[in-house]
């Protein structure tokens, strides 16, 4: 449904004028250059967004953050950004298998292998920085 199909609309924006030609978005995920700093740490969709269905990154931090506010040393960047970065990639891959109908076809191929769907299921369960297969 068009704008000027719903009468309220149609009135409000009638003297509306476009500020912008109509556009695509290229990408769907957005990450920063420094993930944590003296006294913070981004967090979840703060420290990378893959898209609408995945945060990163809370859980592997709260084990790293709370010994370092128990005053203990930690290394951020081995403990928390190397790790991040192993899940992100994995979601990555299965968010962009997703968009272009990789991971769709194999979900719902007729044939398709029960273990196969578990792993797949595993992974979108927030289980994309485990280094053992969950089954």
């Amino acid at each position: 449904m068009r704008y000027h199909e719903i009468p309220y609309l149609a009135r409000v924006l009638e003297n509306a004028k476009p500020v912008n030609t109509a556009q695509n978005i290229m990408g769907f995920s957005a990450n920063v250059k420094q993930l944590y700093g003296d006294k913070s740490v981004l967090l979840g969709n703060a420290a990378e967004f893959l898209g609408p269905v995945f945060s990163s990154g809370v859980t592997i931090a709260v084990d790293v953050l709370d010994r370092q506010l128990k005053g203990e040393v930690v290394d951020w960047d081995k403990e928390f950004v190397v790790q991040l970065c192993k899940g992100v990639d994995t979601f990555r891959t299965f968010v962009i298998a997703w968009y272009d109908g990789r991971l769709k076809d194999v979900i719902f191929h007729q044939s398709a292998n029960p273990k196969i769907k578990s792993m797949i299921s595993s992974i979108l369960a927030s289980y994309g920085w485990a280094e053992k297969i969950l089954l």
